[in-house]
Protein backbone atom coordinates (compact mmCIF):
# COMPACT_ATOMS: atom_id res chain seq x y z
CA UNK A 1 0.00 0.00 0.00
CA UNK A 2 1.31 3.13 -0.88
CA UNK A 3 1.45 5.92 1.51
CA UNK A 4 1.22 9.57 0.20
CA UNK A 5 3.10 12.71 2.00
CA UNK A 6 5.77 13.25 3.50
CA UNK A 7 7.80 9.43 5.11
CA UNK A 8 7.24 9.29 8.78
CA UNK A 9 8.71 7.15 11.74
CA UNK A 10 5.53 5.73 12.31
CA UNK A 11 4.18 5.03 8.83
CA UNK A 12 7.41 3.26 7.68
CA UNK A 13 6.72 0.35 9.92
CA UNK A 14 4.12 -0.08 9.87
CA UNK A 15 3.96 -0.11 6.14
CA UNK A 16 6.56 -3.09 6.36
CA UNK A 17 4.95 -6.85 6.18
CA UNK A 18 7.33 -7.77 8.42
CA UNK A 19 6.69 -5.84 11.62
CA UNK A 20 2.80 -7.97 11.25
CA UNK A 21 4.58 -10.37 12.83
CA UNK A 22 7.66 -8.91 14.40
CA UNK A 23 5.30 -6.11 16.27
CA UNK A 24 3.02 -9.26 17.81
CA UNK A 25 6.53 -10.80 18.92
CA UNK A 26 7.21 -7.47 20.78
CA UNK A 27 3.77 -7.59 22.14
CA UNK A 28 3.78 -10.76 23.87
CA UNK A 29 7.53 -11.10 24.23
CA UNK A 30 7.63 -14.32 22.08
CA UNK A 31 11.37 -14.92 21.64
CA UNK A 32 10.70 -17.76 18.61
CA UNK A 33 10.73 -17.18 15.13
CA UNK A 34 8.77 -14.66 13.83
CA UNK A 35 8.03 -14.45 10.13
CA UNK A 36 5.47 -12.72 7.89
CA UNK A 37 4.65 -15.15 4.67
CA UNK A 38 2.93 -13.81 1.64
CA UNK A 39 2.11 -16.05 -0.84
CA UNK A 40 -1.36 -14.89 -2.05
CA UNK A 41 -4.31 -17.06 -1.02
CA UNK A 42 -2.58 -19.69 0.46
CA UNK A 43 0.11 -17.49 3.00
CA UNK A 44 -1.95 -19.11 6.10
CA UNK A 45 -1.64 -22.43 5.11
CA UNK A 46 2.02 -21.94 3.74
CA UNK A 47 2.71 -20.43 7.64
CA UNK A 48 0.92 -23.25 9.23
CA UNK A 49 3.42 -25.96 6.89
CA UNK A 50 5.93 -24.23 8.73
CA UNK A 51 4.81 -23.91 11.85
CA UNK A 52 3.96 -27.71 11.59
CA UNK A 53 7.41 -28.51 10.58
CA UNK A 54 8.97 -26.62 13.69
CA UNK A 55 6.99 -28.13 16.27
CA UNK A 56 7.60 -31.49 14.94
CA UNK A 57 11.07 -31.15 14.78
CA UNK A 58 11.04 -29.77 18.65
CA UNK A 59 12.41 -26.48 18.34
CA UNK A 60 9.51 -24.32 19.62
CA UNK A 61 7.45 -25.22 22.59
CA UNK A 62 4.05 -23.86 20.33
CA UNK A 63 3.39 -21.86 17.63
CA UNK A 64 0.38 -18.92 16.43
CA UNK A 65 -0.36 -19.16 13.46
CA UNK A 66 -2.26 -15.95 12.17
CA UNK A 67 -3.67 -14.84 8.93
CA UNK A 68 -5.76 -11.47 8.06
CA UNK A 69 -7.20 -9.36 5.31
CA UNK A 70 -8.00 -5.80 5.70
CA UNK A 71 -9.56 -3.79 2.61
CA UNK A 72 -8.22 -0.11 3.81
CA UNK A 73 -7.92 1.21 -0.16
CA UNK A 74 -9.92 0.30 -2.89
CA UNK A 75 -6.53 -0.47 -5.32
CA UNK A 76 -6.57 -4.52 -5.11
CA UNK A 77 -10.25 -4.48 -5.65
CA UNK A 78 -9.90 -2.45 -8.81
CA UNK A 79 -6.88 -4.36 -10.06
CA UNK A 80 -9.00 -7.90 -9.67
CA UNK A 81 -12.41 -6.61 -10.97
CA UNK A 82 -10.05 -5.37 -14.00
CA UNK A 83 -8.12 -9.03 -14.45
CA UNK A 84 -11.43 -10.75 -14.16
CA UNK A 85 -11.28 -12.59 -10.75
CA UNK A 86 -14.16 -10.78 -9.10
CA UNK A 87 -17.83 -11.98 -9.56
CA UNK A 88 -20.02 -9.01 -10.93
CA UNK A 89 -22.87 -10.37 -9.10
CA UNK A 90 -21.11 -10.11 -5.38
CA UNK A 91 -21.69 -13.98 -5.24
CA UNK A 92 -19.26 -16.83 -4.53
CA UNK A 93 -20.97 -19.69 -6.59
CA UNK A 94 -18.25 -22.67 -5.67
CA UNK A 95 -19.09 -25.79 -7.86
CA UNK A 96 -22.19 -23.82 -9.96
CA UNK A 97 -22.35 -23.18 -13.68
CA UNK A 98 -23.00 -19.73 -13.09
CA UNK A 99 -19.76 -19.49 -11.38
CA UNK A 100 -18.22 -16.17 -12.41
CA UNK A 101 -15.71 -14.77 -9.83
CA UNK A 102 -15.00 -14.18 -5.76
CA UNK A 103 -15.88 -12.06 -3.35
CA UNK A 104 -13.38 -10.61 -1.62
CA UNK A 105 -13.83 -9.96 2.49
CA UNK A 106 -12.24 -9.10 5.14
CA UNK A 107 -10.95 -10.91 8.63
CA UNK A 108 -8.65 -12.65 10.94
CA UNK A 109 -8.24 -16.40 11.77
CA UNK A 110 -5.76 -17.11 14.70
CA UNK A 111 -4.59 -21.10 15.81
CA UNK A 112 -2.54 -22.45 18.67
CA UNK A 113 -0.58 -25.01 17.47
CA UNK A 114 0.87 -27.53 20.54
CA UNK A 115 3.19 -30.72 19.97
CA UNK A 116 0.94 -33.82 19.89
CA UNK A 117 2.88 -35.38 23.06
CA UNK A 118 1.93 -31.95 25.32
CA UNK A 119 -1.68 -33.24 24.10
CA UNK A 120 -0.87 -36.99 25.33
CA UNK A 121 -0.37 -36.36 29.21
CA UNK A 122 -1.67 -34.65 31.70
CA UNK A 123 -3.03 -31.26 29.66
CA UNK A 124 -6.32 -32.14 29.03
CA UNK A 125 -7.41 -28.68 29.86
CA UNK A 126 -5.92 -27.73 26.65
CA UNK A 127 -7.87 -30.44 24.61
CA UNK A 128 -7.73 -29.43 21.02
CA UNK A 129 -10.34 -29.21 18.45
CA UNK A 130 -8.30 -30.57 15.72
CA UNK A 131 -4.82 -32.30 15.47
CA UNK A 132 -2.87 -31.73 12.52
CA UNK A 133 -1.46 -35.10 11.29
CA UNK A 134 -0.17 -34.07 7.57
CA UNK A 135 0.68 -30.79 5.37
CA UNK A 136 2.62 -30.55 1.93
CA UNK A 137 3.57 -27.04 0.37
CA UNK A 138 4.44 -26.93 -3.86
CA UNK A 139 4.34 -24.31 -6.91
CA UNK A 140 2.87 -24.63 -10.22
CA UNK A 141 5.73 -24.11 -11.83
CA UNK A 142 5.02 -22.92 -15.85
CA UNK A 143 1.88 -23.00 -16.28
CA UNK A 144 -0.29 -21.79 -18.67
CA UNK A 145 0.14 -18.42 -17.51
CA UNK A 146 0.99 -16.75 -14.14
CA UNK A 147 -2.62 -16.71 -12.44
CA UNK A 148 -3.33 -20.15 -14.04
CA UNK A 149 -3.81 -23.49 -11.81
CA UNK A 150 -1.57 -26.27 -12.78
CA UNK A 151 -4.03 -29.59 -12.54
CA UNK A 152 -0.54 -32.00 -12.35
CA UNK A 153 0.42 -29.72 -9.53
CA UNK A 154 -2.71 -29.41 -7.26
CA UNK A 155 -3.42 -33.32 -7.85
CA UNK A 156 0.30 -33.71 -6.61
CA UNK A 157 -0.03 -31.81 -3.35
CA UNK A 158 -2.97 -33.53 -2.15
CA UNK A 159 -0.87 -36.91 -2.53
CA UNK A 160 1.83 -35.27 -0.66
CA UNK A 161 0.04 -34.35 2.12
CA UNK A 162 -2.54 -37.51 2.91
CA UNK A 163 0.41 -39.96 2.37
CA UNK A 164 2.51 -37.63 4.97
CA UNK A 165 -0.60 -38.06 7.16
CA UNK A 166 0.46 -41.81 6.43
CA UNK A 167 -3.52 -42.40 5.61
CA UNK A 168 -5.23 -43.79 2.78
CA UNK A 169 -6.48 -41.47 0.14
CA UNK A 170 -10.13 -43.14 1.26
CA UNK A 171 -9.86 -41.45 4.95
CA UNK A 172 -10.85 -38.11 4.00
CA UNK A 173 -14.13 -37.33 5.41
CA UNK A 174 -14.35 -33.92 3.99
CA UNK A 175 -12.35 -31.29 2.14
CA UNK A 176 -12.22 -27.61 2.49
CA UNK A 177 -11.91 -26.47 -1.01
CA UNK A 178 -10.04 -23.68 -2.00
CA UNK A 179 -13.29 -23.27 -3.83
CA UNK A 180 -12.77 -19.30 -5.46
CA UNK A 181 -16.26 -20.33 -7.54
CA UNK A 182 -14.39 -19.28 -10.93
CA UNK A 183 -15.29 -20.99 -14.40
CA UNK A 184 -11.30 -21.81 -14.35
CA UNK A 185 -10.27 -22.45 -11.01
CA UNK A 186 -13.65 -24.86 -9.95
CA UNK A 187 -13.08 -27.64 -12.98
CA UNK A 188 -9.25 -28.43 -12.35
CA UNK A 189 -9.60 -28.40 -7.75
CA UNK A 190 -12.81 -30.81 -8.25
CA UNK A 191 -11.17 -33.24 -10.80
CA UNK A 192 -7.79 -33.42 -8.55
CA UNK A 193 -9.89 -33.98 -5.60
CA UNK A 194 -11.47 -36.69 -7.20
CA UNK A 195 -8.51 -37.94 -8.70
CA UNK A 196 -6.02 -37.71 -5.79
CA UNK A 197 -8.79 -38.96 -2.67
CA UNK A 198 -11.22 -41.07 -4.14
CA UNK A 199 -8.77 -43.00 -7.41
CA UNK A 200 -8.55 -41.72 -10.82
CA UNK A 201 -11.58 -44.13 -12.17
CA UNK A 202 -13.97 -43.97 -8.88
CA UNK A 203 -17.57 -43.99 -9.83
CA UNK A 204 -21.02 -43.50 -8.07
CA UNK A 205 -20.95 -47.77 -7.86
CA UNK A 206 -17.79 -47.68 -5.70
CA UNK A 207 -20.14 -45.83 -2.76
CA UNK A 208 -22.03 -49.50 -2.37
CA UNK A 209 -18.14 -51.14 -1.58
CA UNK A 210 -18.28 -48.84 1.27
CA UNK A 211 -16.27 -45.70 -0.34
CA UNK A 212 -18.83 -42.62 -0.19
CA UNK A 213 -18.62 -39.94 -2.47
CA UNK A 214 -15.74 -37.38 -1.16
CA UNK A 215 -17.68 -34.29 0.37
CA UNK A 216 -16.31 -30.88 0.03
CA UNK A 217 -17.81 -26.86 0.70
CA UNK A 218 -16.11 -23.80 0.01
CA UNK A 219 -16.43 -20.95 2.88
CA UNK A 220 -15.96 -18.15 0.41
CA UNK A 221 -18.93 -18.38 -0.30
CA UNK A 222 -20.06 -18.17 2.95
CA UNK A 223 -17.43 -15.39 4.11
CA UNK A 224 -16.08 -13.93 1.25
CA UNK A 225 -12.11 -14.79 0.01
CA UNK A 226 -9.88 -13.73 2.78
CA UNK A 227 -6.95 -14.05 0.53
CA UNK A 228 -4.15 -14.08 2.79
CA UNK A 229 -6.20 -15.11 5.57
CA UNK A 230 -8.61 -17.91 3.41
CA UNK A 231 -6.34 -20.47 4.93
CA UNK A 232 -6.74 -19.67 8.18
CA UNK A 233 -10.13 -19.06 8.54
CA UNK A 234 -10.96 -22.48 6.82
CA UNK A 235 -8.54 -24.35 9.14
CA UNK A 236 -10.59 -22.58 11.79
CA UNK A 237 -13.60 -24.03 9.77
CA UNK A 238 -12.42 -27.68 9.72
CA UNK A 239 -11.67 -27.97 13.09
CA UNK A 240 -15.26 -26.87 14.29
CA UNK A 241 -16.54 -29.61 11.46
CA UNK A 242 -14.39 -32.18 13.23
CA UNK A 243 -14.71 -31.18 16.95
CA UNK A 244 -18.96 -30.51 16.08
CA UNK A 245 -19.61 -33.15 14.10
CA UNK A 246 -21.74 -31.52 11.24
CA UNK A 247 -20.32 -29.84 7.98
CA UNK A 248 -21.95 -26.18 6.81
CA UNK A 249 -23.72 -25.48 3.52
CA UNK A 250 -21.56 -23.97 0.30
CA UNK A 251 -24.00 -21.84 -0.54
CA UNK A 252 -25.18 -20.11 -3.81
CA UNK A 253 -24.91 -23.70 -6.02
CA UNK A 254 -27.90 -24.06 -7.81
CA UNK A 255 -26.95 -25.79 -10.92
CA UNK A 256 -23.86 -28.33 -11.21
CA UNK A 257 -20.96 -26.62 -13.41
CA UNK A 258 -21.35 -28.38 -16.53
CA UNK A 259 -17.71 -28.56 -17.47
CA UNK A 260 -17.36 -30.75 -14.31
CA UNK A 261 -18.08 -34.60 -14.37
CA UNK A 262 -19.68 -35.14 -11.37
CA UNK A 263 -20.04 -38.88 -11.67
CA UNK A 264 -16.73 -39.92 -12.42
CA UNK A 265 -14.87 -37.25 -10.13
CA UNK A 266 -16.56 -39.03 -6.85
CA UNK A 267 -17.23 -35.23 -5.14
CA UNK A 268 -19.98 -33.41 -3.62
CA UNK A 269 -20.50 -30.26 -2.62
CA UNK A 270 -22.63 -29.96 0.47
CA UNK A 271 -25.45 -27.81 -0.21
CA UNK A 272 -27.18 -28.76 3.19
CA UNK A 273 -25.63 -29.22 6.66
CA UNK A 274 -25.03 -32.40 6.92
CA UNK A 275 -23.21 -35.34 9.84
CA UNK A 276 -19.62 -35.42 9.23
CA UNK A 277 -20.13 -39.50 10.62
CA UNK A 278 -23.38 -40.54 8.37
CA UNK A 279 -25.92 -41.53 10.46
CA UNK A 280 -25.82 -45.47 10.88
CA UNK A 281 -22.05 -45.45 9.98
CA UNK A 282 -20.96 -48.09 12.24
CA UNK A 283 -19.33 -47.32 15.31
CA UNK A 284 -15.78 -48.28 14.22
CA UNK A 285 -15.94 -46.90 11.28
CA UNK A 286 -12.46 -44.60 12.35
CA UNK A 287 -12.06 -40.99 13.13
CA UNK A 288 -12.66 -38.43 10.87
CA UNK A 289 -10.24 -36.68 8.72
CA UNK A 290 -10.43 -33.62 6.70
CA UNK A 291 -7.93 -31.59 5.05
CA UNK A 292 -7.75 -27.61 3.69
CA UNK A 293 -6.59 -26.61 0.48
CA UNK A 294 -5.20 -22.80 -0.67
CA UNK A 295 -3.88 -22.32 -4.00
CA UNK A 296 -2.27 -19.16 -4.17
CA UNK A 297 -2.74 -16.93 -7.66
CA UNK A 298 0.99 -16.60 -8.38
CA UNK A 299 1.32 -20.64 -7.85
CA UNK A 300 2.14 -21.50 -4.32
CA UNK A 301 -0.27 -24.02 -3.36
CA UNK A 302 -1.08 -25.50 0.59
CA UNK A 303 -2.58 -27.94 1.70
CA UNK A 304 -3.39 -29.03 5.36
CA UNK A 305 -5.01 -32.76 7.07
CA UNK A 306 -6.29 -32.51 10.39
CA UNK A 307 -8.26 -35.22 11.94
CA UNK A 308 -10.96 -35.30 15.08
CA UNK A 309 -9.93 -35.77 18.31
CA UNK A 310 -10.49 -39.34 19.86
CA UNK A 311 -13.57 -39.85 20.52
CA UNK A 312 -12.98 -40.18 24.83
CA UNK A 313 -11.53 -36.97 24.44
CA UNK A 314 -14.42 -35.27 23.26
CA UNK A 315 -16.13 -36.68 25.74
CA UNK A 316 -13.78 -35.57 28.39
CA UNK A 317 -14.55 -32.14 26.72
CA UNK A 318 -18.43 -32.36 27.41
CA UNK A 319 -17.96 -33.94 30.97
CA UNK A 320 -14.79 -32.34 32.54
CA UNK A 321 -12.29 -29.39 32.32
CA UNK A 322 -14.15 -26.98 29.61
CA UNK A 323 -12.97 -23.84 28.28
CA UNK A 324 -14.78 -20.71 30.11
CA UNK A 325 -17.45 -19.35 27.73
CA UNK A 326 -18.65 -15.33 28.35
CA UNK A 327 -22.58 -15.35 27.45
CA UNK A 328 -23.60 -11.65 27.27
CA UNK A 329 -27.18 -10.13 28.02
CA UNK A 330 -28.38 -6.87 27.23
CA UNK A 331 -31.74 -5.16 28.07
CA UNK A 332 -33.25 -1.70 28.44
CA UNK A 333 -33.44 -1.71 32.03
CA UNK A 334 -32.77 -3.74 35.02
CA UNK A 335 -35.92 -5.48 34.61
CA UNK A 336 -35.53 -6.21 31.29
CA UNK A 337 -32.15 -7.50 32.24
CA UNK A 338 -33.54 -10.05 34.75
CA UNK A 339 -35.94 -11.21 32.58
CA UNK A 340 -33.81 -12.02 29.91
CA UNK A 341 -31.65 -14.25 32.72
CA UNK A 342 -35.02 -15.67 33.78
CA UNK A 343 -35.83 -16.89 29.97
CA UNK A 344 -32.30 -17.93 29.57
CA UNK A 345 -31.78 -19.90 32.08
CA UNK A 346 -35.34 -21.34 31.86
CA UNK A 347 -34.61 -22.46 28.63
CA UNK A 348 -31.29 -24.08 29.93
CA UNK A 349 -33.08 -26.05 32.48
CA UNK A 350 -35.84 -27.16 30.05
CA UNK A 351 -32.51 -28.61 28.21
CA UNK A 352 -33.79 -31.78 30.14
CA UNK A 353 -30.13 -31.96 32.47
CA UNK A 354 -31.32 -34.03 35.77
CA UNK A 355 -29.60 -34.84 39.28
CA UNK A 356 -28.46 -38.14 39.62
CA UNK A 357 -26.71 -38.73 43.03
CA UNK A 358 -25.72 -35.19 43.04
CA UNK A 359 -24.05 -35.22 39.63
CA UNK A 360 -25.41 -34.00 36.84
CA UNK A 361 -26.16 -36.12 33.79
CA UNK A 362 -26.30 -35.44 29.87
CA UNK A 363 -29.95 -35.99 28.36
CA UNK A 364 -29.86 -38.71 25.99
CA UNK A 365 -31.14 -36.57 22.90
CA UNK A 366 -29.05 -33.21 23.51
CA UNK A 367 -29.13 -30.84 20.26
CA UNK A 368 -25.73 -30.57 18.51
CA UNK A 369 -25.79 -26.86 18.96
CA UNK A 370 -26.82 -27.04 22.83
CA UNK A 371 -23.66 -26.85 24.08
CA UNK A 372 -22.06 -23.90 26.64
CA UNK A 373 -20.29 -22.97 23.08
CA UNK A 374 -22.98 -22.59 20.83
CA UNK A 375 -25.48 -20.38 23.39
CA UNK A 376 -22.25 -18.20 24.38
CA UNK A 377 -21.96 -17.66 20.31
CA UNK A 378 -25.67 -17.14 20.10
CA UNK A 379 -26.09 -14.36 23.01
CA UNK A 380 -23.28 -12.70 21.32
CA UNK A 381 -24.29 -12.71 18.05
CA UNK A 382 -27.78 -11.19 19.61
CA UNK A 383 -26.48 -8.85 21.79
CA UNK A 384 -24.27 -7.13 18.85
CA UNK A 385 -27.73 -6.96 16.88
CA UNK A 386 -29.14 -4.62 19.37
CA UNK A 387 -28.22 -0.86 19.63
CA UNK A 388 -26.71 1.11 22.08
CA UNK A 389 -29.60 3.41 22.45
CA UNK A 390 -32.11 -0.03 23.17
CA UNK A 391 -29.72 -1.76 25.71
CA UNK A 392 -29.01 0.34 28.23
CA UNK A 393 -28.26 -2.17 30.40
CA UNK A 394 -25.55 -5.42 30.26
CA UNK A 395 -24.20 -8.09 32.04
CA UNK A 396 -21.89 -10.91 30.73
CA UNK A 397 -22.15 -14.53 32.69
CA UNK A 398 -18.86 -16.63 32.38
CA UNK A 399 -19.59 -20.57 32.44
CA UNK A 400 -17.91 -23.57 31.73
CA UNK A 401 -21.01 -25.94 31.36
CA UNK A 402 -24.65 -25.61 30.75
CA UNK A 403 -25.46 -26.31 34.34
CA UNK A 404 -22.99 -23.86 35.72
CA UNK A 405 -24.19 -21.24 32.96
CA UNK A 406 -28.27 -22.37 34.50
CA UNK A 407 -26.78 -21.42 38.11
CA UNK A 408 -25.14 -18.41 37.82
CA UNK A 409 -28.02 -16.89 35.48
CA UNK A 410 -30.29 -17.79 38.59
CA UNK A 411 -27.75 -15.93 40.80
CA UNK A 412 -27.65 -12.82 38.19
CA UNK A 413 -31.36 -12.78 38.04
CA UNK A 414 -31.58 -12.12 42.05
CA UNK A 415 -28.80 -9.85 42.27
CA UNK A 416 -30.70 -7.71 39.80
CA UNK A 417 -34.15 -8.00 41.42
CA UNK A 418 -32.63 -7.09 44.75
CA UNK A 419 -30.05 -4.47 43.86
CA UNK A 420 -32.12 -2.43 41.33
CA UNK A 421 -28.54 -0.64 40.09
CA UNK A 422 -29.04 2.96 38.47
CA UNK A 423 -28.67 3.09 34.65
CA UNK A 424 -24.92 4.24 33.67
CA UNK A 425 -26.65 5.27 30.45
CA UNK A 426 -28.48 7.84 32.08
CA UNK A 427 -25.13 10.02 32.30
CA UNK A 428 -24.25 12.15 29.89
CA UNK A 429 -22.24 10.56 26.67
CA UNK A 430 -19.13 10.61 26.76
CA UNK A 431 -17.19 12.67 23.88
CA UNK A 432 -13.71 12.15 22.50
CA UNK A 433 -12.03 14.65 20.58
CA UNK A 434 -10.33 13.53 17.64
CA UNK A 435 -7.45 15.43 15.71
CA UNK A 436 -5.46 14.23 12.38
CA UNK A 437 -1.84 14.14 12.65
CA UNK A 438 0.68 16.85 11.54
CA UNK A 439 1.91 14.90 8.78
CA UNK A 440 -1.87 15.14 6.88
CA UNK A 441 -1.56 17.05 3.74
CA UNK A 442 -5.37 17.93 3.86
CA UNK A 443 -5.01 20.07 6.97
CA UNK A 444 -5.12 23.24 4.98
CA UNK A 445 -7.81 22.14 3.23
CA UNK A 446 -10.14 21.30 5.63
CA UNK A 447 -8.92 24.72 7.48
CA UNK A 448 -9.84 27.12 4.67
CA UNK A 449 -13.27 25.07 4.39
CA UNK A 450 -14.15 25.97 8.14
CA UNK A 451 -12.75 29.41 7.83
CA UNK A 452 -15.48 30.02 4.60
CA UNK A 453 -18.50 28.03 6.63
CA UNK A 454 -17.19 30.81 9.58
CA UNK A 455 -17.00 33.34 7.28
CA UNK A 456 -20.99 32.94 5.38
CA UNK A 457 -22.31 32.28 8.95
CA UNK A 458 -20.86 35.40 10.25
CA UNK A 459 -21.74 37.25 7.20
CA UNK A 460 -25.40 35.99 7.53
CA UNK A 461 -25.57 36.82 11.50
CA UNK A 462 -23.82 40.20 10.74
CA UNK A 463 -21.54 39.33 13.88
CA UNK A 464 -18.47 37.45 14.31
CA UNK A 465 -19.65 36.46 17.93
CA UNK A 466 -22.35 34.53 16.82
CA UNK A 467 -22.43 31.44 19.76
CA UNK A 468 -20.63 28.09 18.58
CA UNK A 469 -18.26 29.97 16.31
CA UNK A 470 -16.59 32.46 18.43
CA UNK A 471 -13.41 30.84 19.20
CA UNK A 472 -13.39 29.17 16.03
CA UNK A 473 -13.35 32.63 14.32
CA UNK A 474 -10.71 34.15 16.58
CA UNK A 475 -8.39 31.46 15.64
CA UNK A 476 -8.91 31.74 12.15
CA UNK A 477 -8.00 35.39 12.05
CA UNK A 478 -5.10 34.70 13.09
CA UNK A 479 -4.61 32.39 10.50
CA UNK A 480 -4.93 34.92 7.49
CA UNK A 481 -6.64 33.89 4.06
CA UNK A 482 -3.06 32.36 2.48
CA UNK A 483 -2.06 29.09 2.35
CA UNK A 484 -0.18 27.40 5.68
CA UNK A 485 2.94 25.81 5.18
CA UNK A 486 3.94 23.15 6.12
CA UNK A 487 1.81 21.52 6.77
CA UNK A 488 2.34 21.19 10.91
CA UNK A 489 1.35 24.84 10.53
CA UNK A 490 -2.35 23.98 9.29
CA UNK A 491 -2.41 20.99 11.43
CA UNK A 492 -1.67 23.11 14.51
CA UNK A 493 -3.88 26.13 14.06
CA UNK A 494 -6.55 23.39 12.70
CA UNK A 495 -6.43 21.42 16.27
CA UNK A 496 -6.57 24.42 18.13
CA UNK A 497 -9.58 25.84 15.90
CA UNK A 498 -11.45 22.12 16.90
CA UNK A 499 -10.73 22.40 20.25
CA UNK A 500 -12.36 26.26 20.36
CA UNK A 501 -15.50 25.04 18.31
CA UNK A 502 -15.92 22.14 20.91
CA UNK A 503 -16.03 25.21 23.96
CA UNK A 504 -18.08 27.41 22.10
CA UNK A 505 -20.66 24.48 21.68
CA UNK A 506 -20.37 23.42 25.23
CA UNK A 507 -19.02 19.97 25.05
CA UNK A 508 -16.43 18.84 27.00
CA UNK A 509 -14.31 16.44 25.64
CA UNK A 510 -12.97 13.12 27.72
CA UNK A 511 -9.69 12.48 25.46
CA UNK A 512 -8.02 14.21 23.11
CA UNK A 513 -6.40 11.65 20.43
CA UNK A 514 -5.73 10.98 17.06
CA UNK A 515 -3.05 9.80 14.27
CA UNK A 516 0.45 11.53 15.17
CA UNK A 517 -0.68 13.00 18.07
CA UNK A 518 2.51 11.85 19.89
CA UNK A 519 4.45 13.85 17.34
CA UNK A 520 2.73 17.35 18.39
CA UNK A 521 4.28 19.51 20.09
CA UNK A 522 4.12 19.43 24.26
CA UNK A 523 2.88 22.49 24.52
CA UNK A 524 -0.14 22.27 21.93
CA UNK A 525 -1.22 19.33 23.07
CA UNK A 526 -1.76 21.02 26.67
CA UNK A 527 -3.14 24.01 24.89
CA UNK A 528 -5.79 21.80 23.16
CA UNK A 529 -6.37 19.61 26.66
CA UNK A 530 -6.65 22.46 28.10
CA UNK A 531 -9.54 24.68 26.21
Amino acid sequence: MAKKGPPSVYTGPALTTAICANRISYAFDLRGPSVAIDTACSASLVCGNLALGVLRERRCTGALVLGVNVQLEPYWTEVFAEAGMLSPNGRCRFGDDAADGYVRGEGCAGLLLLPGGDLEGERTAQSPYAIAVGSAVNQDGRSNGLTAPNPAEQLSLLETAWRTAGLPASAASYVEAHGTGTALGDPIEVSALGRALRGKSWTAEASATGIPALRTASFKSNIGHLECGAGGASLLKLSQVLHRGTIPASLHLRVLNRHINWDDSGVEVITAPECLVPPGAPRDSGVPHGGVSGFGFGGTNGHIVLRAPARERQLHRAHGVQRLQVVPLVGHSATALADSARRLGEWVQASSFTANGGSESVPKALPQRMTIDGVACAAAHRAMQVSASSAKMRASVIASSLPELGRRLAMLEEELQQSKPSLAANAPPKVALALIGPDEPRASMILHSLAAVAASTAEEEEDTSTPGLAGLCAVLRTCGPGPLDPSAVACAALCAAAAMLVDDLGIAPCAVLGHGLAAMQPHLLQQVQSV
